[in-house]
């Protein structure tokens, strides 16, 4: 597994983050999971629509483009909407 996260800080603290993952050259399978990235992601409330999680799925979606992948599974935690808020930020990225 290659695995890649991004962090955003305030001041010392980290605020929003996502991270992903996904089988590199020699791995068992690698060909048949080719296309597939993993994601997840975690806003929290303070930062809900501010634009932090938009922000960094566009580093995943950039990295997906760098390594040819074509479908992104995106797990989020849900808490205060941030499911809704990551699901309708993730919708934006791909349509651009």
């Amino acid at each position: 597994m290659d695995a890649r996260r991004w962090l955003t800080l305030d001041g010392p603290d980290v605020a929003p983050m996502a991270s992903s993952w996904f089988r590199s050259a020699g791995t068992p399978k690698v060909e048949r999971h080719a296309p597939f990235l993993s994601g997840y992601g975690d806003v929290s409330r303070p930062r809900n629509g501010k634009g932090s999680g938009t922000r960094l799925l566009r580093q995943v979606h950039a990295l997906m483009d760098a390594i040819d992948k074509s479908v992104l599974t995106l797990s989020a935690r849900a808490r205060n909407h941030v499911l809704d808020l990551l699901v309708n930020e993730a919708r934006l990225e791909v349509e651009r």
